[in-house]
């Protein structure tokens, strides 16, 4: 379905890496996965995977929202502009109350509806379809076990627990939310940031990794390594997005 996207808000959440706000006109609902895909100009059309999209914006405390009377959906999305693309350099640079059209919901990277304990792993803009991911499989089963590895070259990358920072984690204790650091410092590690890479840290740091369903989004190279050691040893549910 086509909309017109108005940007309500715009926070660069780590070095030109923006989480925004946009409101419709139009009430959307959507399934945790799914995208909207921007028409920047005639032949420009990028894909973006949905963080929230709903009649409230989850964890909106943490970002100025300029809200519109007229609003009946907010939809938010995180837009990298590191590739110095023609649509990157527009992310870089729109301004508040400008009019995108979109058209979306759509897409099929989606929650398997099983009882499957989940391991989800991304690095940059790759994070935007895990957040409502999680968020919806914590809301079936609040006792499910729930990994996330959100992979980053340094710490200052790190951008997601603005994101999961509200969750009450006494309700919720089999949630384990790890950052993992490709050029780290001693300093920068505990139990909860981990140096090295993912596809050498997940096997590490995690047992029977077959019981598992994976998730991966993010870099290209990304996906493909670690659907390539989960592969070798053995795991079978893989689900994959290559882009955020």
């Amino acid at each position: 379905m086509k909309n017109n996207l108005i940007l309500l808000s715009k926070t660069e959440v780590s070095p030109q890496t923006y989480y925004l706000i946009f409101g419709s006109e139009t009430e959307l609902s959507f399934k945790p996965g799914q995208l909207f895909t921007f028409k920047i100009e005639e032949q420009t059309r990028r894909p973006y995977s949905i963080v929230s999209c709903g009649k409230t914006v989850p964890f909106a405390s943490e970002f100025k929202l300029d809200s519109k009377a007229n609003i009946s959906s907010y939809v938010s999305f995180l837009i990298s502009t590191k590739s110095g693309s023609k649509t990157s350099l527009f992310f870089e640079t729109v301004e508040i109350d400008t009019e995108i059209e979109a058209i979306g919901p759509t897409g099929s990277f989606a929650l398997q509806e099983n009882t499957k304990d989940k391991v989800f792993v991304a690095t940059g803009t790759g994070l935007g379809p895990f957040i409502p991911m999680i968020r919806r499989s914590l809301e079936i089963n609040p006792l499910q076990e729930i990994n996330l590895f959100f992979a980053v070259w340094n710490k200052s990358d790190d951008f997601s627990s603005k994101f999961f920072a509200d969750i009450d984690k006494s309700k919720y204790p089999n949630l384990k939310i790890f950052t993992v650091i490709d050029d780290f410092k001693p300093d920068d590690l505990n139990e909860e940031n981990l140096g090295g890479r993912v596809t050498t840290v997940i096997p590490e740091t995690l047992e029977n990794l077959e019981k598992y369903d994976f998730y991966l989004c993010g870099h290209p190279a990304m996906v493909t390594s670690m659907e390539e050691v989960l592969e070798t040893l053995g795991v079978e549910g893989v689900y994959k997005e290559k882009y955020g």
